[in-house]
């Protein structure tokens, strides 16, 4: 397993609070290994369950019946023909990927993960963080932002920084955007920046802030999209 540094966020240390968070059976992240850089898009939407499927005795078993029940009394979201996804570039916080996977659960959108990350697969705390939820994620991985790219061309992307100039609520998302974010310590590179391969958002601050949790902002920008997209049916 690799050795996870102590948390930091924007270079100060942090930790990321995961207890009272329930236990997941200790297995590995199988499915999370690189993806060759080689493989199709259409192929890394196929790899989902990374915790296997849900078992009989497992306490999420059932779930398709309370859901159908609870559609008929709480707002919920229509799946998109073509879904959001999630790109997290070079990610260091187990904590913060595991809260993005649960929120690409429940939202439908696809993760992606891109190398090199700064924990091991196999870390608990991305494991608890992501509760029971990782058999609902389609989540690919990729050696590097050159791989990605290679993987979705011409897909409409969004690369989010605080240091970028347009507001996240001038920006218009349609179904398929990708949401790209940087490591808790750095964010973006600015050669991925100033780069061809998508607008520049920022997700607006009071002055003089320096940034907002990463799992945070990722919840803010998926549903604004959602919102854009009419995904909510009521």
């Amino acid at each position: 397993m690799v050795a996870v540094e102590k948390c930091r966020i924007d270079g100060h240390p942090q930790e990321e609070g995961v207890d009272g968070v329930a236990r997941l059976e200790e297995k590995a992240l199988t499915a999370l290994e690189p993806c060759p850089s080689h493989q199709t898009a259409e192929a890394v939407e196929k790899t989902r369950g990374l915790l296997g499927s849900v078992g009989e005795d497992s306490p999420v078993a059932g779930i398709d019946h309370f859901v159908r029940h609870r559609s008929e009394i709480y707002p919920m979201l229509r799946t998109l023909a073509r879904p959001l996804h999630i790109v997290l570039v070079a990610p260091q916080i187990p904590p913060n990927t595991g809260n993005v996977a649960r929120l690409c659960a429940v939202t439908g959108c696809r993760l992606i993960l891109v190398d090199p990350l700064g924990f091991s697969i196999d870390d608990r705390h991305l494991r608890r963080a992501g509760l029971d939820y990782w058999d609902k994620v389609f989540v690919s991985r990729y050696c590097s932002y050159a791989a990605y790219l290679d993987a979705y061309v011409g897909s409409p992307r969004f690369l989010f920084s605080a240091r970028a100039g347009r507001s996240i609520y001038q920006a218009r998302f349609s179904e398929g955007s990708h949401l790209v974010f940087g490591s808790e310590t750095g964010g973006l590179p600015n050669e991925i920046l100033q780069s061809d391969s998508g607008q520049a958002v920022a997700i607006p601050m009071l002055p003089q802030r320096r940034s907002l949790n990463l799992s945070t902002a990722v919840g803010i920008a998926a549903y604004e999209a959602l919102r854009q997209l009419d995904a909510a049916s009521g």
